[in-house]
């Protein structure tokens, strides 16, 4: 696969696929599927880490800086919208026997660590045109991604 920020890897056949293309499932592996069996064919996103920790080292950051846009799967910041996730803090927990760091994201929009996920599928969605994203969620994925689309002017079905 030609060097590139990320690409997709098909999880049951490993075959490739660049991050333009728009899918879900490899072609292959999907043909497969059955209604009574967990798909076949799910993609997993791949780095090249080797080239990510040479670019950018190992030392922790407590703020989000430009320099990571590389590796999100979107072109434009401004896709993220106006409630963009917080510059939240990164505190040392202190213990002898170990390193340990806590990152507190209870200042984010919704309260939840999981608007970073949210932020970043509302504006993948917003880049591709997709006005509406449907997700399965019983709790604070489904009340963060409802927060962030609303902010984003996009439909969110939970």
């Amino acid at each position: 696969m030609a060097k590139q920020k990320h690409y997709f890897s098909c999880i049951n056949c490993g075959a490739e696929y660049h991050d333009t293309d728009f899918m879900y499932l490899c072609p292959k592996c999907a043909a497969e599927n059955t209604a009574d069996m967990p798909p076949k064919g799910v993609l997993k996103t791949l780095y090249d880490y080797n080239a990510i920790k040479n670019d950018f080292g190992n030392g922790l950051k407590e703020e989000i800086s430009p320099l990571f846009m590389p590796l999100l799967p979107v072109e434009n910041a401004k896709s993220f919208g106006p409630l963009f996730m917080q510059n939240t803090p990164l505190m040392k927990a202190e213990g002898e026997d170990f390193e340990l760091y806590l990152k507190d994201d209870s200042r984010m929009p919704t309260f939840s660590f999981k608007d970073r996920a949210s932020f970043l599928v509302s504006a993948w969605a917003k880049e591709k045109g997709i006005d509406t994203i449907v997700a399965a969620s019983t709790g604070n994925a489904g009340s963060s991604l409802a927060g962030v689309c609303a902010s984003q002017g996009q439909k969110a079905i939970i």
